[in-house]
């Protein structure tokens, strides 16, 4: 895969290039550099990403010893690991700190931090070089202590020392060279004559290992850290000594110490960028990958396919599909858009892609069994002549579905608002017609003189009246009904009765009435159903006015054929059915029953027959009320259907 592919995020690019220290990224299989910081790169006149390490890096015509050391290689991620490497293009000692971490893709890659420790090594080389001469004239003896004085006394950055060390006692030193007062910030004379004033300052733990190695009478070599007196600064040495038998009792040590302050500076400078770097790096992952229904991107364009270079991995929980498996094939990603989108969504995405503007879609995605509404925002920059696009998906499908049910509410206080208008206008007929017909006859009924009626004719006014006046008071009734049932303070009071005898008294009141003398239709009460005793505990009141809206509506709008009601028992209660052959109800206004203000018919029709359409509500709320179910079938012209049934209880006396 292309090594333009792996680059970190631009925040975590950022970070790298204005690091005080030189970082670069290599693949632990490959060695290829994949990643290296402007500090690292300004040091060459050439370019190093896409290299060996060993052919930028080293002098070997391969992989460098270190690279070939498998245990190291099976250290815990991010645990660091020093070496030396030299350049011998640059003539350069570089010290190496390098982690095992994760790449992007997953990979293993080896993140190193290293710096230029040259004049240390050649200065390690000097005293390395100073302290071969010296040992050669102390073994040969042939050298003069003058010689070897006025050498020692002139190393910068280091000093020689004697000790004598006789059993049960306090060493003593015997000699040291100028280097110990400069850089240790100590009275050559006062240590000789009280070397505990020395040990005073060494650390203790150091101080146990020096004097353990000694008891063994064998050379040694360790770190050795010491406070000076005089600043309090923290000094790093490196100790080396040599024990020789002076006579059979005493043991005289020959020693360097060298300065290694500034490399232990360097390391831990080293130590600490390198643990900002990681550090930098997992909250720049975990924030990506925290991110609320969201998730960051990356992609480019290879031989005309799209590939994911990079994503979050909060991507894979909110699309439900395998990242790995879209880094593979991107195409995965776009077959999932939902089919319905698809024309337009898919060619938006491709032909943006090596666009550099600004681009947006929006669109539905298939996540398993969820359908996702995503917000696609993206934007393209160029490296290495290859167009990029960053960007970020949002889940905006909570967003999409509060819109839905903002719509929904405004257009359902809209109709609502235009039913009540409707209603109203129709209540102002319905109350000013019967209205009408009163104030009329009653003054045709209190007219006198030669304009007086027989009184035949003033019973029949007031028959007139008298309908009216109780159309009106149906009509009041029902207002009331439907106000209480609106605010929830519509009440049922079962008791025990016998439904047989209900049924046929609302049977003979309709039969009797004018309203069935004037429809040449068959008039039906089914009593098949009916049970033997007919005794249950029922609101009556309630059930009759039920059965009364609807009988009296089916005989309204029944012109032909009948009207047929009836009911029979079923488990945990009674089933009620009114049929007619009517003119039926619209499949769309079936959903609109059992609402206030709903009128069943168009405006045709409602001027036709009348009536003000809440019968129908007070029906359906009241078998509701009663914990019944309502339900109902109708077709345009055939007639309608209902069936209720209602929870109840059956006595026997």
């Amino acid at each position: 895969m292309n090594n333009k592919n792996l680059r970190n995020t631009d925040p975590l690019q950022i970070v790298l290039d204005n690091t005080m220290a030189k970082v670069y990224v290599c693949d632990v299989d490959t060695y290829e550099i994949l990643f290296a910081n402007k500090r690292l790169k300004s040091d060459y006149p050439y370019e190093i990403e896409g290299r060996k390490c060993w052919e930028a890096l080293s002098s070997f015509d391969g992989p460098c010893p270190y690279c070939k050391l498998h245990e190291v290689m099976k250290r815990p991620l991010g645990e660091p690991y020093q070496w030396e490497n030299y350049n011998p293009d640059y003539k350069m000692w570089l010290q190496m700190n390098d982690s095992i971490a994760k790449w992007t893709d997953g990979r293993n890659v080896h993140l190193i931090t290293f710096a230029d420790v040259t004049e240390i090594k050649n200065n390690e080389a000097k005293v390395i070089e100073y302290k071969d001469k010296l040992e050669a004239l102390l073994a040969e003896k042939t050298e003069s202590e003058e010689r070897l004085k006025a050498m020692t006394d002139n190393m910068p950055h280091s000093f020689s020392f004697q000790l004598q060390r006789n059993p049960g006692e306090i060493p003593r030193l015997l000699y040291a060279s100028k280097g110990i007062e400069t850089i240790l910030g100590v009275n050559m004379q006062e240590v000789g004559q009280d070397i505990t004033k020395l040990w005073a300052q060494v650390h203790p733990e150091d101080l146990e290992n020096m004097e353990t190695a000694a008891k063994a009478n064998k050379p040694f070599k360790q770190e050795v850290r010491f406070t000076r007196p005089d600043t309090g600064e923290l000094v790093w040495l490196d100790f080396a000594e040599i024990p020789r038998n002076n006579n059979r009792t005493a043991y005289i040590w020959d020693g360097l110490a060298l300065n290694i302050t500034a490399r232990k500076k360097i390391e831990a400078e080293l130590k600490l960028s390198q643990t900002e770097l990681l550090l930098k790096a997992q909250q720049i992952n975990d924030i990506t990958n925290n991110i609320i229904n969201s998730a960051i991107y990356r992609t480019h364009v290879e031989d005309g396919h799209i590939i994911l270079d990079y994503a979050s991995g909060n991507l894979e929980q909110m699309l439900g599909h395998s990242i790995e498996e879209l880094k593979k094939d991107f195409s995965l990603f776009l077959a999932y858009i939902h089919p319905a989108d698809k024309a337009a969504t898919i060619p938006r995405i491709v032909g943006t892609t090596q666009n550099l503007e600004p681009a947006v879609s929006e669109f539905r995605f298939l996540a398993g069994d969820k359908v996702l509404w995503l917000k696609m925002q993206s934007k393209g920059f160029v490296r290495d002549g290859v167009v990029y696009r960053d960007g970020i998906v949002y889940d905006t499908t909570e967003q999409k579905n509060l819109e839905a049910e903002l719509i929904a509410a405004r257009n359902k206080a809209e109709e609502s608002d235009k039913l009540k208008s409707t209603f109203m206008a129709n209540m102002s007929h319905e109350i000013r017609t019967p209205m009408n017909a009163i104030v009329g006859f009653l003054d045709l009924v209190c007219q006198e003189g030669e304009d007086a009626i027989d009184s035949d004719t003033k019973k029949e006014f007031m028959e007139i009246v008298t309908k009216n006046a109780n159309q009106l008071l149906k009509l009041i009734g029902d207002l009331l009904d439907i106000s209480k049932i609106d605010a929830g303070q519509m009440k049922v009071t079962p008791e025990a009765g016998n439904l047989n005898e209900l049924m046929k008294y609302i049977y003979f009141s309709f039969a009797a009435s004018k309203a069935m003398n004037n429809k040449t239709i068959d008039f039906v009460y089914d009593e098949s159903g009916e049970d033997a005793q007919g005794l249950f505990i029922l609101d009556y009141t309630r059930i009759r006015q039920i059965l009364d809206n609807l009988i009296g509506n089916a005989i309204k709008f029944t012109e032909n054929g009948y009207v047929k009601f009836g009911y029979n028992v079923v488990p945990d209660g009674v089933r009620f059915t009114v049929e007619d052959t009517g003119i039926g109800i619209a499949k769309e206004k079936l959903n609109d029953l059992g609402k206030p203000f709903n009128q069943l018919h168009d405006a045709s029709l409602a001027a036709k027959y009348g009536g003000t359409g809440i019968g129908v509500a007070i029906s359906k709320n009241l078998v509701q009320l009663m914990g019944g179910t309502f339900h109902v079938t109708s077709e345009l012209n055939r007639g309608t259907r209902f069936v209720l049934t209602i929870p109840c209880e059956k006595v026997h006396e």
